[in-house]
């Protein structure tokens, strides 16, 4: 399994239910074929656990190299199964760091409106 970093600082709070986790993936410069072959794969993934509301956002910056990824999960192993189970992991680097506080709007689709 690889090695991801994984920012922490202790605070004292009451025990939280679901853990947020922003997840920062930088990928290699140039992409190999079989980075590119993974791709495909990776995305199933992501669209899965976007479903599952285990990630809750998802940006991609090829300028940058870059791709950012809002997981909520019930525990850091949860999460470390997560990312490992996405196939691109393994070709990049990954630093995982924690949320203190994540404003989202809420999906409502209660009211749909139909003309």
């Amino acid at each position: 399994m690889k090695y991801f970093n994984i920012f922490r600082k202790t605070i004292t709070a009451a025990p939280l239910t679901c853990l947020e986790y922003m997840v920062e993936f930088t990928m290699p410069s140039r992409l190999s074929d079989e980075f590119i072959s993974a791709v495909p794969m990776q995305r199933q993934l992501i669209n899965k656990y976007m479903n599952d509301r285990k990630i809750l956002s998802y940006a991609l910056s090829v300028e940058t190299y870059r791709m950012w990824v809002i997981f909520q999960v019930d525990s850091e192993n949860e999460l470390m199964n997560l990312v490992s189970e996405l196939p691109l992991s393994a070709l990049m680097d990954v630093q995982i760091s924690p949320l203190t506080v994540l404003n989202i709007p809420k999906d409502d689709f209660s009211e749909i409106c139909m003309n």
